[in-house]
């Protein structure tokens, strides 16, 4: 018996995700976990996302994974998605995913790029190398069976995506297009994008809708399908603004680029009354089709079943947050 509030609605309505329907809007956000030996995911990991997709949510996307590079991993725990023993055992977390009824895809990172520093650009045999990884990256993942495919371009990796290469075309826009000619048309590209340049959150991506526009429609041409906003906060207004209720950076993404977006940011706190609320302001706009998804981090990483419960009338229940959550694969 659904006995969520009414107002959420349309957090529950299905969204097509590429080939597949997905049963609600709510996601599971990327979250580096460090629990895969040598970057070969275990039945832990798998469990891991197996519940989460048991406890209602719509899409997964897995924690960020390194693809293909030269040399060690700079966290050799994190999961990687080339190799063999990697991508079988990917292969079986997908089905496990998709048995318990919700979507997967994977978040994929690159390793850092250093620029000329003459002229501030990516060398053409570096971002030649790079597009190749991300090409091979692609391919492997669509063959995997996973539902479609994130691209980190927020936080520390940011400002390496947003360089131009040698030809002044920023090298994210280089790297949606090559990975879309390998996909193909129907196979969805989310782009992770942060609401700051650099990873230390003093500067800005853009500081006006003309920045941001330009920033991010070449992004869509280039073939991204959804737009995920990483902010701490889903409803404050860029470049220095307050909350008018109705264009926090997502929604502006949305009608600046035409693509749907994920907001994130400060949804499930530990005030349950404060949650409902960022709820229902969340599923209005939905509603409005200002946004599309809802993505929750820190209350799937404290409750798998936390979607369930909130659909069913039992947020009360939920666990709470606490940091000592992260040591864990609960």
């Amino acid at each position: 018996m659904v006995a969520h509030p009414s107002f959420a609605v349309p957090l529950f309505n299905s969204f097509r995700f590429g080939g597949r329907i997905l049963r609600n809007r709510f996601v599971m956000p990327a979250m580096t976990r460090r629990f895969s030996t040598r970057g070969v995911p275990g039945s832990d990991v798998g469990a891991y996302y197996k519940r989460r997709a048991e406890g209602g949510t719509g899409l997964i996307i897995t924690e960020g994974g390194y693809i293909d590079t030269e040399g060690p991993l700079s966290q050799p725990d994190v999961p990687v998605f080339f190799g063999e023993a990697a991508l079988a055992a990917w292969r079986d977390i997908v089905h496990a995913v998709h048995d318990a009824g919700a979507g997967i895809a994977p978040q994929i990172w690159h390793a850092h790029l250093k620029p000329d520093p003459d002229t501030g650009s990516i060398p053409p045999e570096s971002v030649a190398q790079l597009l190749h990884t991300y090409v091979a990256a692609g391919a492997e993942i669509a063959r995997a069976g996973f539902d479609g495919v994130e691209i980190q371009g927020g936080g520390k990796h940011t400002a390496d995506l947003f360089t131009t290469t040698g030809d002044g075309e920023p090298l994210v826009t280089a790297v949606v297009r090559s990975v879309r000619r390998e996909v193909g048309d129907d196979f969805p590209i989310i782009l992770r994008v942060s609401e700051w340049r650099r990873s230390d959150g003093r500067t800005p991506l853009a500081q006006s809708d003309a920045e941001l526009s330009a920033l991010l429609r070449p992004c869509a041409d280039a073939g991204v399908s959804i737009f995920h906003l990483d902010t701490a906060a889903f409803d404050v207004l860029p470049y220095g603004g307050a909350f008018a209720g109705d264009r926090p950076l997502a929604s502006r993404v949305r009608e600046l680029t035409g693509r749907p977006v994920i907001a994130v940011g400060g949804i499930a706190v530990a005030d349950p009354a404060m949650t409902l609320g960022n709820l229902e302001t969340l599923a209005r706009a939905v509603e409005r089709e200002k946004i599309d998804m809802v993505a929750l981090g820190r209350a799937h990483l404290a409750d798998p079943a936390w979607v369930e419960k909130f659909r069913t009338g039992r947020l009360a229940e939920a666990r709470p947050y606490d940091e000592s959550l992260r040591g864990t694969l609960h």
